[in-house]
């Protein structure tokens, strides 16, 4: 009683001050708790209730506890100051005495709350629930060590072993005064955890300010350039460059505020006034309280969603102790200046009790016990910054936070973090900033409020783009650039205006790169000056690049509408340039000349025939080729001659090129034997130079070369070789047909894919040029055909014919009664194709008549195709014959029937008026359960004509015993049950949900679905839950029962939601998406009161990260038009966890709502 009794007749005087702290303490609390209202509002809006409120109060009361022990301790140097002050009667202990109540109270709040929460924690966590921050995860798993109800033995057990015997054993064992055992122990939880994620917010906003500095070492460089840049960049982003100063030495200052403390415990370091160096970084107290505070809010507070008792009362835990470890941290630092507060109450008053005296005989005092305690701030966050810095394995958390800056760089246009972690070892990291890139500088031009010319765009992907030691990021950035030329070139032009002239040599000729790859539509826009002036660069890399972009801007089909041509003055130029000794960039000269011979001097090619350098005699050889024969130098064709036999293949091209475009072999004395001899070569392009020439040949003297010798030698060459002269023999086809086609057949049946694809072409252009000739030797042919392929015969007769219906279709119909199978299967494949293109030119009776005598399967199928192609197209004409099939079809075998039913079916779906419903019927009892799932398709189309007789087909197909059947009865009822009543159907199909065959269930189930929609009365709400339990679902049927209870899920939401929340947090990814839907359709219906706050309940980092994605795209679509106070309560909290998890789906749904 005696304490109370003290604590009660605390010095307490009203007058400024006092009222000051009055009004600060009730404030605080008012503000604590709308603090905290706001937060639990945030999920709990729209069923706010007392409890709420109680649990908001609780906090705010900590809230302001804590907070009026910290004014309190500043106020406390105030009235020191101003009672010094004053020049008579100076009565600041007096002053300070008045206060003391706003120090003891507060302080005894916070110490019993602080005390007895780890009590509540152990029990909630022996309850089930699992531990809120990883230091509490050990407590967790030792309490699960047991089953139920046992946990809770164990949690007091570790409650009076953790938390009560340390101190009891510090006051009995070490007589270490009560209060002192008590606060330095209680402290040590809360502050731990407080200090864990200060470590953690270090270093994200270490990675931060790291990964948002350019380049480091590049940024270093530029402080040493003689360029303005650096000076730029520092003021384009001055804080982050500070702060970095500022982190490295706050990690640096743990180390001497570690030492500072530890060296108190030797009273010899008590004096008054205190070393130098002791009181040299006082002002850092300042500092640390402000990081403090801000761990509290950033790291903790801002970063998860306070609406459960636990969390309101875990957030509570940790603000009071901030409270008490400030005061702490003073009373050691500053002990003079609480002496009149402490004194007052006996169980602080001890404080002051003589500890020790040391060397020079100061009295120290036993709040220098309080020196441990104040030290453990310092002590976790040297140990956990080093652990995360330098020790943690595979730097798991350091990749985490860079990869959070990857991804928020995106959101908020910066491109520097992720060039920086371009050049990061980590294959993860690299890729994603890749993509980020990719997407960023792909809106980027189209983005408001943003410049592509902006230099912290510009900058950072030509910096980029010329690394000298990174080539991921020069490959990255020349896929960017390129991407901005192909599809924004107007704005890329302003980017490259001074990038070309730029001293950086890498640079200009890496643009150069991406120009000449993909500069097609920036070319037209750019002075092609600009790259004649780069032809004289001094960089030799640069002059061949800048020859390459002027062939392709001024030859290459860039543009449709897009057309120049040098000028006089820039050939002349041109031709200066063929005298430079870089021979790779003469050459590059000469053939950008050599497409201009018009306006180039004969001699310049001429001369050029005899050059030591092969690939420039060769660009000489082929620009010869393009000047008119008029203007040829006399002396230049005997040249080709000579270099006809060359053992060079390049020369050897060229120079065959060139002799074919001059032409004239007669005129020019030009030797064909050397032709003749190219098309035999192993160089293939030699041999198509060869071929060209012989062609050409050919045209001027048909007759100069025959087709016996090619067909004589064209067995015995080789695959290349044989296509060579099969080119040959399609020039000469006319000449001798009777000898080609025979060959040009054989290679159609050959094993070569290539054979017979230019063989079968041949024959078409053939064929085209004499369709009857052609089409009757082919039709006769026998053909090779394989399970999936049409055989090459008919395929070519099919090519052939498309382009000459009229003269080809009567040969097919001449050919239809033909004696051998495979002429009439020719006949067949070819008429079945035709008869979709050109079904008014064959006669449908001939084909029936045929159809019905036809013995042979293959022949029988094509012939149905043709017949069902035909009647679609004529369905009268289909009746007349109606009869004749119907009685083919009783004649025929199970298989040609099912040919039959197949046609039938192809009728019923284009026009369902056509088949006699006894013939439909007569398909529904066949003994092949294939012909009974036609025939029950059938009826899907013709339901809605024959509902009632449908109905009583529909009902026998549920029942037949094969799956195919009954899958067939439930789709045919889905397309016309929606217009038929029939509680019995329903049944059926109801009574598939449970058959043994998987896709039967499935198909009864969409059916369901579908129906569903309509009317909801089809299927209960506990049926449909206990679909979704029977053990052993498919991922399909589960997806499709997602659907089912969002549309069900209404007959009584309480009873559904927590299914819904099982299946939206499902392994598979598709039965979250089938459920993603069904509460999409949810929302259609039920309140948004009702259903916002139960879904925002589960963003909260003890939720599973399944289940929180899928609320979030959830919102993402609810929300997406949604405007006012309820889109923005969402978005509040979605950025709450977004931040935390760095979650790409979370971070992705919250940037689309916010746009």
């Amino acid at each position: 009683m005696g304490i109370i009794s003290e604590l009660f007749n605390l010095s307490f005087k009203l007058n400024g001050y006092t009222i000051v702290l009055m009004i600060i303490y009730i404030g605080t609390i008012a503000a604590g708790y709308n603090l905290m209202a706001k937060q639990v509002k945030l999920v709990k809006k729209e069923i706010w209730d007392n409890a709420d409120r109680f649990k908001s109060f609780i906090w705010g009361f900590y809230f302001g506890n804590s907070v009026i022990i910290i004014v309190t301790i500043m106020m406390t140097f105030l009235i020191t100051e101003i009672e010094k002050n004053k020049l008579e009667n100076p009565l600041f202990e007096t002053a300070l005495g008045t206060i003391s109540p706003f120090i003891i109270f507060p302080l005894l709040f916070c110490l019993l709350f602080i005390s007895i929460y780890p009590l509540a924690d152990l029990l909630y966590m022996a309850s089930g629930e699992n531990a809120m921050t990883p230091l509490q995860k050990p407590y967790k798993k030792i309490i699960d060590l047991v089953p139920k109800p046992y946990t809770y033995i164990i949690a007091v057990l570790l409650y009076f072993v953790a938390i009560l015997l340390p101190p009891l054993l510090l006051i009995s064992l070490l007589q270490i005064e009560v209060m002192i055992s008590w606060i330095s122990w209680a402290l040590i939880y809360p502050i731990v955890i407080l200090t864990y994620y200060g470590v953690l917010g270090f270093m994200i906003v270490l990675g931060m300010t790291i990964s948002k500095i350019p380049s480091m070492e590049r940024s270093t460089f530029l402080a040493f350039d003689s360029s303005k840049r650096a000076n730029k960049e520092f003021l384009r982003d001055p804080l982050n460059r500070i702060l970095y100063g500022l982190l490295i030495f706050v990690y640096i200052f743990q180390f001497y505020a570690f030492i500072r403390n530890i060296v108190r415990l030797d009273p010899n370091f008590w004096t008054e006034p205190s070393p130098h160096w002791y009181d040299v970084f006082n002002w850092m107290i300042y500092l640390s309280l402000g990081i403090s505070i801000t761990v509290y809010f950033s790291r903790f507070w801002g970063r998860k969603i306070k609406f459960k008792t636990m969390d309101i009362l875990f957030a509570s835990f940790l603000i009071a102790a901030v409270g008490i470890n400030v005061l702490t941290t003073y009373t050691v630092s500053f002990y003079y200046q609480f002496e009149s507060i402490y004194t007052q109450f006996s169980p602080t008053a001890v404080y002051y009790n003589l500890h020790d005296i040391n060397s020079i005989g100061f009295e120290v005092g036993k709040y220098s016990l309080f020196t441990l305690a104040s030290n453990i701030e310092e002590t976790v966050l040297i140990i956990g910054i080093t652990y995360f810095l330098f020790f943690e394995k595979n730097r798991k958390y350091w990749k985490e936070i860079l990869y959070g800056q990857i991804t928020q760089s995106l959101e908020v246009f910066n491109p520097v973090p992720s060039f920086n972690m371009l050049s990061k070892d980590d294959i993860k990291l690299r890729e994603h900033s890749k993509n980020v890139l990719k997407e960023m500088y792909d809106r980027l031009p189209i983005r408001k409020g943003y410049d592509l010319n902006d230099p912290v765009f510009r900058d950072s992907l030509f910096d980029a783009i010329c690394h000298p030691s990174n080539l991921i990021a020069q490959e990255t950035s020349k896929e960017i650039l390129g991407n901005l030329m192909e599809n924004y070139p107007k704005k890329t032009l302003f980017m490259l205006k001074d990038v070309l002239n730029s001293k950086n040599f890498d640079k200009v000729k890496s643009v150069l790169d991406v120009i000449l790859k993909h500069g097609n539509k920036i070319l037209p826009l750019m002075d092609s000056y600009t790259f004649f002036i780069l032809l004289n660069h001094p960089d030799y890399r640069i002059r061949n690049i800048s020859i390459e972009i002027l062939d392709k801007q001024f030859h290459e089909n860039i543009l449709d509408s897009y057309s120049i041509s040098p000028t006089e003055e820039q050939i002349s130029l041109l031709i200066e340039h063929l005298e430079n000794p870089d021979h790779n960039f003469q050459s590059n000269v000469l053939q950008f000349l050599s497409k201009h011979p018009n306006m180039v001097p004969q001699e310049v090619f001429s001369s050029r025939l005899d050059h030591s350098i092969t690939k420039i005699r060769s660009i000489a050889a082929k620009a010869s080729s393009t000047t008119k024969f008029d203007d040829i130098n006399q002396a230049t064709i005997p040249k080709l001659i000579e270099m006809m036999d060359s053992a060079n293949p390049e020369i050897k091209i060229s120079v065959f090129s060139a002799l074919t475009k001059i032409g004239h072999f007669n005129e020019n004395k030009i030797p064909i034997e050397p032709f003749i001899s190219g098309l035999l070569d192993q160089n293939n392009a030699i041999r198509n130079a060869a071929v060209e020439g012989v062609l050409t040949i050919l045209k001027e003297q048909p007759y100069s070369i025959k087709s016996n010798y090619i067909l004589s030698i064209i067995d015995s060459q080789d695959v290349e070789i044989q296509q060579s002269l099969l080119k040959i023999l399609e020039a000469l086809w006319k000449q001798s047909f009777i000898t080609i086609f025979p060959k040009m057949i054989k290679f159609v049946h050959s094993e070569n894919s290539d054979l017979q694809k230019l063989s079968q072409k041949i024959l078409v252009n053939m064929g085209l040029q004499d369709p009857k000739l052609l089409v009757s030797k082919l039709v006769i042919e026998p053909d090779t055909e394989s399970f999936i392929q049409r055989g090459k015969i008919s395929e070519t007769i099919i090519k052939i014919s498309k382009s000459n219906p009229k003269r080809v279709i009567p040969i097919m119909i001449e050919n239809l009664t033909n004696e051998k199978d495979f002429v009439r299967l020719n006949v067949a494949t070819v008429l079945s194709e035709l008869s979709s293109i050109h079904p008014e030119e064959i006669p449908l009776d001939i084909l029936v008549n045929q159809w019905s005598k036809e013995e042979k399967i293959k022949i029988s199928k094509e012939l149905t195709n043709c017949i069902s192609n035909i009647s679609n197209k004529e369905p009268l004409t289909f009746k007349f014959h109606m009869n004749q099939i119907l009685e083919t079809f009783s004649k025929s075998n199970s298989t040609l029937r099912l040919i039959i039913a197949k046609l039938f079916i192809d009728i019923a779906e284009k026009n369902n008026e056509l088949l006699p419903f006894d013939v439909i019927q007569q398909l529904t009892t066949d003994e092949d359960s294939y012909i009974r799932e036609i025939g029950i398709k059938i009826i899907g189309f013709v339901g809605r004509i024959y509902p009632k007789k449908s109905i009583t087909i529909i009902q026998k197909g549920l029942k037949d015993p094969d799956w195919n059947v009954k899958n067939a009865a439930t789709d045919a009822f889905n397309k016309i049950g929606s217009e038929i009543e029939s509680e019995d159907l329903i049944y059926e199909i109801k009574s598939l949900l449970k058959d043994e065959n998987k896709w039967t269930r499935l198909a009864a189930l969409e059916m369901i679905i579908n129906y569903a929609e309509k009317n909801q009365s089809i299927i209960t709400l506990n049926e449909t839950l206990n679909l979704i339990n029977l053990p052993g679902s498919e991922e399909i049927y589960l997806y499709n029962l997602a659907k089912l209870l969002g549309i069900v899920g209404t007959q009584d939401f309480k009873q559904s939601f927590p299914e819904m929340i099982n299946l939206m947090k499902n392994p598979s990814k598709k039965v979250r998406e089938g459920m993603i839907s069904g509460m999409v359709k949810l929302s259609n219906v039920i309140d948004n009161n009702l259903l916002i706050p139960k879904l925002l309940f589960y963003f909260s980092d003890e939720t599973d990260m399944k289940l929180q994605q899928s609320v979030a795209l959830v919102f993402k679509r609810i929300m997406k038009y949604e405007t006012g106070e309820i889109k923005q309560r969402v978005l509040s909290v979605l950025s709450i966890r977004a931040g935390v998890s760095q979650d790409p789906i979370l971070l992705s749904v919250l940037s689309e709502l916010q746009d």
